[in-house]
């Protein structure tokens, strides 16, 4: 049986650590309320958006989907500062 490499390789690390990523960057001293899970669910797609990217080698789509996040979130009960706390504690758990 031919097996086939990930396409890129952050894929498996994407798919090892991507629960790990979200709960650091949300924080461990969070209470689990309903706007926590919900945006916890958000970076899930932005850690999707980050692997597209990659995959499709064009980082504006990162772009794209961070300022359709800050336009769309707050309609959804997340404040813009959440938002942004939460996109710069993702990036910083990637580095």
């Amino acid at each position: 049986m031919q097996t086939t490499s990930p396409p890129i390789p952050e894929t498996a690390a994407f798919a090892h650590r991507s629960h790990a990523l979200v709960s650091a960057a949300i924080g461990a001293g969070t209470t689990g309320d309903s706007a926590t899970l919900a945006l916890g669910d958000e970076l899930h797609r932005v850690l999707q958006t980050v692997e597209a990217a990659l995959l499709l080698q064009e980082p504006a789509v990162i772009d794209e989907h961070a300022r359709w996040l800050r336009d769309t979130g707050p309609s959804h009960g997340f404040a813009l500062a959440d938002i942004d706390a939460a996109l710069g504690a993702l990036a910083d758990t990637m580095n």
